[in-house]
């Protein structure tokens, strides 16, 4: 259970990882608002608009009612987009062929946790990068990790299929063939494209430039960043519309560079300048 003032440094700092997953979430939903792992009141009143679409008790506590309506809804949002995709012979490891970008950048800046953790709250045991076995189907991670994990963790790691919950925590604390995964980076980065392939997706929808062929592969890379660690759907994006439709990518890379620099968290003051940075970088 997740409530104001938990995560990072705060109230229950041991619970950032859980509020950070929460608010991955959240952003997969539209709300405006980054995984910065702090429980705010930004955090809390999305958790309300979700506990009131659901028709639940409008409390802004994240209790197992307000985790399966999070799933419910993420699942269905996914299962509708999945309805309109195209099927072609492309590998899953792989995102649209419209994305030039370097996802190894994206990653280093998420950081790499090399072995199986549970986030918390309604999720599954997850693997790097992100990966959550209790929402996955077996034939996925079959495709993603068969040629990474030996025969016996790959089993292990097929009994964690639809687990959630404490259900999850309890077989990763008692399964020692998880205990010894151990993934690399490289191994991690096969896999990124599935877990950044929705934050792609919605970011082009939102800015279809973005997916121009005269578009660097550098404003790609950020502005995937940005959406993955802010949410695509943040309203601050909006002063990157005009010069993103202009192909201005300095004045993108100085917007971005400038957001959020009155954060409380050095990192994310950090990231946005990095993202910048990188853009000026590709036009020098």
């Amino acid at each position: 259970m997740l409530s104001l003032n938990d995560g990072f440094n705060h109230q229950r700092p041991d619970c950032k990882a859980e509020v950070r997953h929460l608010q991955r979430l959240l952003r997969l939903l539209g709300e405006n608002l980054e995984a910065d792992g702090f429980f705010g009141q930004a955090t809390q009143d999305a958790v309300i608009a979700v506990q009131k679409q659901a028709d639940l008790t409008q409390t802004g506590v994240v209790d197992d009612a307000t985790w399966q309506a999070l799933e419910r809804t993420i699942i269905r949002n996914h299962s509708a987009e999945s309805t309109h995709a195209e099927n072609t012979d492309t590998p899953k490891v792989r995102l649209r062929d419209d994305f030039r970008g370097d996802l190894a950048w994206i990653h280093a800046r998420e950081g790499h946790a090399g072995k199986p953790y549970w986030p918390g709250g309604a999720s599954g045991v997850t693997l790097d990068p992100g990966f959550d076995l209790g929402q996955q189907e077996p034939q996925a991670l079959d495709e993603h990790y068969q040629h990474v994990l030996t025969p016996q963790q790959l089993s292990a790691c097929h009994r964690c299929i639809g687990l959630k919950g404490k259900e999850a925590k309890s077989y990763l604390s008692s399964a020692t063939d998880l205990a010894d995964i151990r993934l690399s980076t490289k191994a991690a980065l096969d896999v990124f494209p599935a877990v950044v392939a929705p934050y792609w997706a919605a970011i082009v929808q939102r800015f279809p430039a973005l997916a121009n062929t005269n578009t660097p592969g550098a404003v790609q890379t950020a502005l995937l960043s940005l959406a993955f660690n802010r949410g695509p759907y943040n309203r601050d994006l909006a002063s990157l519309s005009d010069p993103i439709n202009a192909s201005d990518w300095q004045t993108v890379a100085d917007n971005i560079s400038a957001m959020q620099q009155n954060h409380s968290l050095a990192g994310i003051r950090k990231r946005r300048r990095m993202e910048g940075e990188i853009i000026l970088a590709a036009l020098s």
